[in-house]
């Protein structure tokens, strides 16, 4: 299946951890055309050095690549790139979780939005200097499409980090561009990349989870955690236990069930519109759409139990709310899969697909 036969569906038809981001790049990786994929792989392995006896796919290869960087002096500048804090403080009363909407449809990689809540992502608010995920995929994307072109990035605040003048002290390769795209277009999908800043999306909500902890650092401040909190739970431990309970521990084997319900899933069409803009240069009010996407299921799924309650710290987390949870990871990481072949298809191949078919007029 490649992005063109999905979009050709379309148009009759109407902070992860490791393994997540390795998912997301490699469904995007298999949608892609010959075209983009020789593109992306010049620029990503100009020696011709890629293993693929380690990766499934070169995109996959360096997904991670921005989260083993982001803890060196060099680029300790971009640890705000990799998530949205809404300034929930900011908002009266708060961001509570919220009631989920009723299901209308069986579509398991589904994920329409009835319920109304107060909180939402705003941009000039959330995102200082643009300086969150939201800015870093707008200003990462035009420099790895143009990356000679001062005319598009001039305005880009993201090509260094900024020193107590004011001045740019590292500005990123048109490789390493390309890379933080790959990577961050993975985090804005993961709800609590995109949540409330009070609890630092979760990191500061100690839970216990059925699944036997593994080590990691906070993903802020790189100090290292002794138990799973909510945050690790979303990146890391739902995946995990998914992928050892359901998949024979095969993350290939997890990919693909996401991919096989890819080929029936009626909500593609949606995943690559822009109600407020076009998805054609990824635009930064589409860049927008995704991030509210997943602070809706962070207030409706990540924060509540299956009970629909707040989780508080200390908290058990139970087999209910992992089931019941998992849908929500299958369905953001293949919404992130998708539009990332989409974006990489608008910069690399733009005349292969019909646009103008999956962008809202």
């Amino acid at each position: 299946m490649t992005l063109l036969t999905v979009v050709g569906r379309i148009v009759n038809v109407a902070a992860w951890g490791k393994d997540g981001h390795e998912i997301v790049a490699n469904i995007a990786y298999n949608l892609l055309s010959e075209a983009t994929k020789e593109a992306a792989y010049n620029i990503l392995f100009p020696d011709d050095n890629f293993n693929a006896t380690e990766h499934q796919s070169p995109l996959a290869a360096v997904a991670n690549w921005a989260d083993k960087v982001r803890f060196t002096k060099t680029f300790a500048w971009t640890t705000p790139l990799h998530y949205v804090d809404v300034k929930d403080k900011l908002i009266q009363g708060g961001c509570p979780v919220i009631p989920p909407p009723e299901k209308n449809n069986s579509d398991n990689l589904g994920g329409s939005f009835d319920s109304e809540s107060n909180c939402t992502v705003v941009y000039n608010r959330d995102c200082s200097n643009d300086h969150c995920a939201i800015g870093a995929i707008f200003d990462f994307y035009h420099i790895s499409k143009y990356p000679h072109d001062s005319e598009h990035n001039e305005n880009n605040s993201l090509r260094g980090s900024i020193n107590h003048h004011g001045e740019s002290t590292y500005n990123v390769t048109h490789r390493e561009s390309l890379m933080f795209l790959i990577h961050i277009i993975g985090d804005i999908h993961q709800p609590l990349h995109v949540s409330r800043e009070t609890d630092r999306g979760g990191n500061t909500i100690h839970v216990s989870f059925p699944e036997d902890f593994v080590g990691f650092r906070d993903e802020r401040f790189g100090h290292p955690h002794r138990g799973w909190n909510l945050h690790s739970v979303w990146d890391v431990a739902i995946i995990q236990r998914s992928i050892r309970l359901f998949h024979n521990s095969s993350q290939f084997a997890f990919q693909s069930s996401i991919e096989d319900e890819l080929l029936t899933s009626t909500n593609i069409a949606s995943w690559l519109s822009c109600p407020r803009g076009s998805f054609k240069d990824v635009s930064l009010s589409c860049i927008i759409h995704w991030a509210e996407e997943s602070f809706r299921d962070a207030l409706i799924h990540a924060y509540a139990n299956e009970h629909g309650t707040e989780i508080v710290n200390g908290e058990k987390l139970t087999e209910v709310y992992f089931r019941t949870r998992l849908d929500v990871v299958r369905r953001r990481l293949a919404a992130g899969g998708v539009r990332l072949a989409m974006a990489l298809e608008n910069m690399f191949s733009p005349s292969s697909l019909g646009l103008g078919a999956t962008t809202a007029s």
